[in-house]
Order: C-alpha cells, then structure tokens, then sequence
C-alpha cells in the first residue's frame, strides 16, 4: 500500500501545507539573519563569501523545519476532529515562539555576540530581572506589539501555506528540498576540511548562528594518524577545591574599607569634566592606569574583585556555597560588613558565592527606577555610618547601577549637563552607523549624576573622621563599549576589548602617598591587597589568588578576563586571543579585526589554564 494511501488526504494536505508555512518562515528568518551577519567580521574572497551565505540560508531552512516537526506534525496526524484549525492555532503559536526565539537571541547576539543560554535564562526568570535588564516604557511597548503582530502574523502565514499546497505539487516541494539538502551537504564537507586545515575564514562563521554545529572530525583523523588541530579542553564544572591552599594566618584587621563600585564605568571616562568630584578625590588616591577588571560582565568582574579568582569558578562555587577567604577574614576579624547594592545582588547569585555569608544583605535598594536607587543607596550608608555606635571596623560595599541603566531621571530631580542626549539607550536602532554622541552624552550625564552622590558619600566619611583609617576603592566592575572600534559593540559582555575590560581603579588610604601607576593590574589583586593591608595576612598571596598585591609594579607579560562566552588573553602588542568554552579560538587585535593567519599560541594557552586550574584538587 502507497504511503498516499496510508495517510488520509485532510492529513498530506496539511502536511503540505504545514511544509510551506515552514518555508515561509525560513524566509523571514533568513532575513533576520542578516542580524547576525552585519555584526560579524567581512569575509575575506568570494570562496568565503560563498560559503557563508550558502550555508547561512540552508541553516535557518532546516532549524525552520523544528515547529514543524515538534507541533505541526503530531497535529496533522493525530487530530480526527477539527484538524485544520489545531494545526492553525498550533503551528501559529510554534511558529510564534519560534520567531520571537529567533529575535530574541538576534538581538542578544547583536549586543553580547552570544547566543540565548542558561546564563540568559537565569537573568531573564532570576530575581530582580526588571533591574538587570532595566527597559524602558517605550521598548517595553514596542516588545509587546511585535509579540502580538507576530502570532497574528503566523495564522495568515498558515492560510497562504494552505493555498499553496493546493496549488503546488509535492514533488516541486521535494525538488526544491533535495536541493537544499545538497547545498547544506557541500558545506558541511567544506566546513570538515577546514576545521582540519585550520581554514579560521570559514571556521570563525560557527558562533554566528543559534543552533548551529557544523561537521569537524579533527579528533576522528587524529585517532586515525592524520595530522590535525584539536580543541583545547577546559572543564568549568563538578570539581573539588583546595582553597585557600593554606590556612590563612595573619595579625588581624583594624582598617575600615569602603569600596564604592560603579556598574559600567569605563577607564576613560573618569576626567573633571565627566565626574570632578571623582577627579578631585583621585589626586588624594592611588591611580592605576591600566587596570583590568577580571571579566567584562558584572558576575565575572565582581566575582574577581571578592575572590581573586577567574568567574571559571562561579558555578562550583556557588553549588558548593564557597565563601571567598577576604570575606572570611572579615568576618573572624569582626568587621561589620554592609552591603549595599542597588539592584539585586541575587541575579547574578552573589548570595550564593562572594556573599554566601551575608545573603540577607543583596537585596535591592529601593526605588523603581536605577537613579532612585543609586539616591537611596548613598542616603542610606551615609545614615549607616551616622548611626553607628559600634566599635567594630567596616566592609561597606556600595555598589551603583545607574551606568548601567543608563536611564535618566525625572527633569525635576536632575537637569543632564551633556546635550544632545538620550533618555534611555535605544538599543532596538543603534548599528554600525549610529553617530554616537546622543548615546554617549547619556552615559556622561548618568556618571555626572552619580559623582554628586560619590561627593556626600566622601563628605560624611570626613566628616565622621574616618578617612584617616579607611581604605577607600574606587573602580567599576566592568567597562562599556560605544563602537569605538566600529565593529558595532555597544555594551559590554561581547568582547575583551580595553573599553569593556578596562576600569579606572583609584585606591585611597591615609598611609599611602598619592602615586599614578602605569603597570598592569587587574581585580585580582583587590583581595590580595586588602588581605595584606587591612587584614594583615601574612601568607603568601598565591594561598588564595592568582592575582599578587596593587604595589608589586613586576613585570606581567599578558592580561586574562572572562566573561559568559569564554577567556580573554591580552598580549603586549595589545593581541587578544578569546579561547571560546567551546573549544574554539579567535584572535584579534586591539581594535578588534580578526587575525586569522596568527597561530595560535598553545605555549600560552596552556599556562593560562594551569593558571585558571590551580585551585582544583588534583
């Protein structure tokens, strides 16, 4: 019996027609894909060309085909009753989801050049997502009209497909997907001979895509004798630890600390005109020019800061509720710590880690908006240290959001300074075009704003006579990028580049001389040196650090951070080789161009995993 006559004629209609409302959607996602692709690297001949357009369409034809076959197709066979309209409102709504995934992990690529993950999801469903994305009214609006047009869109889709498979012969229907099938085939072996030739022109096109694996038998050729490039391996989850290395000894704290941490703040940023009362405080502080956060997203620069350890061990830490040994000490050394954030420090889960200790303390301030918070916040510790009748030193963490929202407040509490300007980033229309004065002013007025609040949290500390026993830290927790190397970054998160890596770092204490240091720093040295200066620990700092003190100038040939998508190795040339969790590699240049003829250097790839791995039990 012919399979014609196995499956009734309502189902292969709707077969048919289900196989054409995918291919109509194929189109409308090979037009988004554009997305992804006028945010990556140009291609370098028409060979690469070729192949990147060839397999970027018969990739979103095939990925197109997943509602179908999850929805679409158990409908049409199974339904007796009302077949037609199940799968109309079924594959409607698949399809629905399935384009509003598609936007959704464009426009996180567009931003981050990653794609929608665990990390995202946590964020999105986590406490205090409104504060970690912080939209405003307007793209609120404009999301949920685009999510409604979308569905309604998906029905009139299904009813063209419908007509068509009327209309259309299955075999045309087979023609034209045999001839995908042929082209996508091609690409896999073209993709399989240059992964084992090291062919990066092609290669480099795996991370533009969501759901994309192209064929690689290097390990297979290996395993047979042929010569081969394979992945470097770095496993990020299920180990146990031997941290601190040794238990930790030392003469006890006295040292108030006070670190004051600005979401966001980029190195260049901080001169007289953007934030004078910070540039004021500054001449009285240790300045370190070139110094790096430990990551380029909040989770890994703040991990690095408590820690001094990469964010390779935020999962096992958090899993396994590792407290980091600076706030241990603290704690033995009766300090009475204070944490005040302004949006939720529980996403990311510093309750569960950095701050396992003091979870009750990283709630967010209140106020609805990011500037509110940011006032309250101040406000708040200026009132802690007023009240205090305790005789304990403090750890006071006052940690600002509004660079990071970077949403005005309302004109009746602040006139912005820096003009023409933004209310609110406008994300949904920046590309590598966008002037970017408007976006950039936003940024100044928010840090302008906050400067005056930085001046009464240092004013209240004077006038409680503090400053003379206070080490008082100055820095952000990672940079932001406005496409200053035109490669359409604007944010952070997506690159290791100086203006999502590198913060200004300023480091007061009554006992030091104000110095200006030019070497190489980095946040993990924060917890060495506080460890060291205020805590008084005498042993060695690579007990507990892979950083080393602010004040030891030797010589460091290379910078690493981290970040969702994977390590970031910076050279003296300013070369940075991002080693991707996936095993893959890229390596550019300061500005960011790729350099696909420079090999990669496995001599330094490997010390900078025994580096990462030194805390693991062997």
């Amino acid at each position: 019996m012919s399979n014609e006559k196995e499956i009734p004629q309502t189902s292969r209609m709707l077969l048919k027609a289900g196989l054409w409302m995918a291919t109509l959607n194929a189109l409308i996602v090979n037009l988004i894909s554009y997305h992804y692709l006028a945010v990556t690297a140009p291609t370098e001949g028409i060979g690469e060309t070729c192949y990147l357009y060839s397999f970027s369409v018969t990739h979103f034809f095939f990925i197109s085909l997943l509602p179908f076959l999850v929805v679409f197709l158990p409908l049409a066979l199974l339904c007796t009753k009302h077949a037609k309209k199940a799968c109309m409102v079924g594959g409607s709504i698949a399809y629905g989801v399935f384009l509003v995934f598609i936007l959704l992990d464009s426009y996180i690529y567009f931003l981050y050049r990653f794609h929608f993950n665990s990390t995202v999801t946590e964020q999105l469903l986590g406490p205090g997502a409104g504060q970690v994305f912080e939209l405003s009214t307007a793209m609120w609006i404009a999301a949920f009209v685009i999510i409604s047009l979308l569905f309604l869109f998906q029905i009139l889709l299904f009813k063209i497909g419908y007509k068509l498979a009327e209309k259309i012969q299955l075999k045309k229907q087979m023609a034209l997907a045999l001839t995908l099938i042929g082209i996508y085939a091609t690409c896999q072996i073209v993709h399989a001979v240059a992964a084992a030739k090291d062919v990066r022109t092609i290669t480099r096109s795996d991370r533009y895509f969501p759901l994309c694996k192209p064929l690689n038998i290097n390990s297979q050729l290996v395993a047979m004798g042929i010569e081969a490039p394979l992945k470097y391996q770095l496993e990020l989850r299920h180990h146990q630890y031997n941290y601190p290395k040794q238990a930790i000894k030392g003469n006890g704290g006295g040292k108030n600390i006070v670190m004051i941490v600005l979401d966001s703040w980029t190195y260049n940023s901080m001169d007289s005109t953007n934030c004078p009362n910070i540039y004021q405080f500054s001449k009285k502080c240790s300045q370190f020019s070139h110094h790096y956060s430990g990551g380029n997203c909040t989770r890994n620069g703040v991990f690095s800061m408590f820690y001094g350890l990469p964010g390779t061990y935020w999962y096992d830490f958090m899993e396994q509720n590792i407290s980091p040994v600076l706030v241990d000490e603290l704690i033995k050394d009766n300090y009475d710590i204070r944490i005040y954030p302004s949006a939720s420090m529980q996403n990311p889960a510093f309750d569960k880690n950095a701050l396992c200790k003091v979870p009750e303390q990283c709630g967010a301030t209140e106020g609805s908006k990011a500037w509110e918070r940011d006032r309250n916040l101040a406000r708040n510790f200026i009132a802690g240290i007023k009240d205090n009748k305790s005789k304990k030193p403090i750890f006071s963490l006052l940690f600002f959001d509004s660079l990071h929202s970077m949403i005005l407040p309302d004109s009746s509490e602040y006139k912005a300074p820096f003009q023409p300007t933004w209310e609110a980033p406008l994300y949904l229309e920046v590309n590598n075009s966008t002037e970017p004065t408007p976006f950039l002013n936003l940024y100044k007025n928010m840090l302008y704003y906050l400067d005056g609040y930085f001046a009464e949290v240092i004013k209240a500390l004077e006038d409680e006579k503090m400053m003379e026993n206070t080490i008082v830290i100055v820095t952000g927790d990672h940079g932001q990028e406005f496409n200053e190397n035109n490669k359409n970054f604007w944010g952070h998160n997506g690159d290791f580049s100086p203006e999502q890596v590198q913060v200004p770092l300023l480091y007061y204490a009554a006992d030091r001389e104000p110095v200006n240091y030019s070497h190489w720093s980095s946040h993990f040295d924060l917890a060495a040196t506080l460890m060291q200066e205020a805590l008084g620990v005498t042993n060695a700092v690579g007990d507990y650090t892979v950083g080393r003190s602010l004040f030891d100038t030797t010589k460091r040939d290379y910078m690493v951070c981290d970040g969702y998508n994977g390590i970031g190795i910076t050279e003296e040339n300013g070369n940075i080789t991002d080693l991707f969790y996936d095993g893959e590699y890229q390596i550019t240049d300061r500005h960011l161009n790729q350099l696909t003829d420079q090999p990669l250097n496995r001599e330094r790839v490997k010390q900078v995993l025994n580096t990462i791995e030194s805390f693991y039990k062997q």
